[in-house]
Formats: structure tokens, C-alpha cells, sequence
């Protein structure tokens, strides 16, 4: 008999860094995504999720620490929540976890095995805090959105 997969909301509003993370979960979580139209803190208080993971936004990292305030502080039974910052937009990151009360934080370039371990690390109620390189920065990233 298997274990169940945990249930992980997956809030990024970057439909390309959204896929890979879903692509690096598989197998792990079971994923779920808000749709356009769905408000990720009432997905929160209405659906039992064993842990949400908010990116922050390439232009907006306040948006995404709001955000993970907000869900930390909405309800009794709060799961886990993990902040990615793929671009490394934060410089002050356990400042930024303590006032966002977020439980971890994930930033640069990572594969499957750092997702992997960092979900497991949250799942476990440790503290996780993975910093690594960004995604580099040239001219044909910022042509495809990146900046």
C-alpha cells in the first residue's frame, strides 16, 4: 500500500515557471493551480491543502508576501507555506519570511531534487531556506519575458 501524495496549491501567476515546477513535482504532489478567476486564500479555507507555494512575481514581490501573510493569517488550520522567488528578488530573505510568517523560501535556478527536498523539508516543519543562482539574466531572457 502507497502512501497518498500531499495536496499542494501552487500559486505563480508566470505560466512558464508554473509548468516547470508542476513538471518537477510530478510524481511527488499532487499539484493544483487557482484558476484566473479563483481567490487562493478562499481555495484555502475551503479545500484542505497540505501546503501552498506562492512565487513572487518578477515586478511584485510585495504582492507574494502579502499574499502569504494573508493565507498565514486567515484561518485557524493554516498548512505550510513556501515562498519561490526564482529570480532572487528578495535581498533580505529571513527578514522577508518573518514578516510574511512564511515557512520557507526557495530562490534561483533549482531542479527536481532541490524542489523535492525543499517539499519534503516543509512537509517536515523544518525551516528551509535554499538560495541559488538566478536564472542568467541576457538579452534573449528579457526578450521572452524575463527581466
Amino acid at each position: 500500500m502507497t502512501a497518498s501524495l500531499p495536496i499542494v496549491l501552487l500559486v505563480d501567476p508566470a505560466m512558464r515557471d508554473r509548468l516547470k515546477m508542476m513538471a518537477l513535482l510530478s510524481g511527488v504532489a499532487r499539484v493544483r493551480t487557482p484558476e484566473p478567476s479563483e481567490d487562493p486564500v478562499r481555495l484555502v479555507r475551503h479545500q484542505r491543502f497540505d501546503m501552498v507555494l506562492v512565487a513572487l512575481p518578477r515586478l511584485g514581490a510585495r504582492r507574494g508576501l502579502s499574499l502569504c501573510r494573508t493565507l498565514k493569517t486567515d484561518g485557524a488550520r493554516t498548512p505550510p507555506v513556501g515562498l519561490l522567488d526564482p529570480w532572487r528578488r528578495l535581498q533580505a530573505v529571513p527578514e522577508a519570511l518573518r514578516e510574511s510568517l512564511g515557512n520557507g523560501y526557495l530562490g534561483g535556478r533549482y531542479d527536481r531534487v532541490v524542489a523535492e527536498g525543499f517539499l519534503a523539508d516543509l512537509l517536515a516543519g523544518r525551516a528551509p531556506i535554499h538560495t541559488f543562482e538566478p536564472a542568467p539574466r541576457t538579452i534573449w531572457g528579457r526578450l521572452r519575458g524575463g527581466f
